[in-house]
């Protein structure tokens, strides 16, 4: 077990990995809140809906009052 104690520039071999899991879990969380972030703004004005005419289920522009598939008024979930 010497080889995780050799020194790499100032830090231990171990130091280097923990400051890869590290930086990995990170970017990871990084990653993540982007895609949420992006998500939610491609959605902004999307609302769920339901046509009680047709059983129609599904997201419309907060604008649309008709249902897509008959026509009929749109209840918002």
């Amino acid at each position: 077990m010497e080889f995780i104690d050799t020194v790499i520039g100032p830090w231990t071999i171990k130091e280097w990995a923990i400051g890869l899991v590290i930086f990995g879990v990170l970017l990871q969380i990084g990653t993540t809140i982007k895609h949420k972030f992006l998500a939610d703004k491609a959605t902004g004005n999307l609302r769920k809906a339901r046509c009680p005419a047709c059983r129609w289920n599904g997201k419309v522009s907060k604008f649309h009052h008709t249902c897509p598939k008959c026509g009929n008024n749109i209840v918002r979930a």
